[in-house]
């Protein structure tokens, strides 16, 4: 379940479906779906990497707001995995997350690649340190 995706209770606006990553790139996913109706304002793509749930000093992604289908997030770190939904926005509020895609940015240059360990590494101490004390 997303858990940045807070759709309205009432349900009226519908939700995008067939969401889908179309590119990948080191620092950036772009963004494929079909339209919810064709009645809507505008989307919001909402991303978050899913790598480590101790490590809050790894960038998370806010929102991305569009008014086309096609959206990318950019400013993404290399070697993550992020998941991702979208909201349809329109005058009845905004929809139900889509169904969530989950992909992996590509792999950075080698100073890179030894961040990403180093920040794998400290999660790991993290997560036996919350574990075992």
């Amino acid at each position: 379940m997303c858990i940045l995706c807070i759709g309205n209770e009432i349900g009226l606006t519908h939700t995008p479906t067939q969401l889908v990553v179309s590119r990948v790139s080191q620092t950036s996913l772009q963004l494929r779906w079909t339209s919810a109706h064709s009645g809507v304002d505008y989307y919001n793509v909402y991303c978050y990497h899913t790598s480590c749930p101790y490590c809050s000093h790894l960038p998370s992604v806010g929102t991305v707001t569009t008014t086309s289908t096609i959206a990318t997030v950019n400013g993404l770190t290399p070697l993550t995995e992020y998941e991702c939904c979208v909201t349809a926005i329109s005058s009845s509020g905004e929809s139900q997350c889509s169904q969530e895609v989950r992909n992996s940015t590509l792999p950075g240059s080698f100073c890179v690649v030894i961040n990403y360990v180093f920040d794998l590494i400290l999660c790991l101490y993290l997560l036996c340190k919350h574990n075992y004390s």
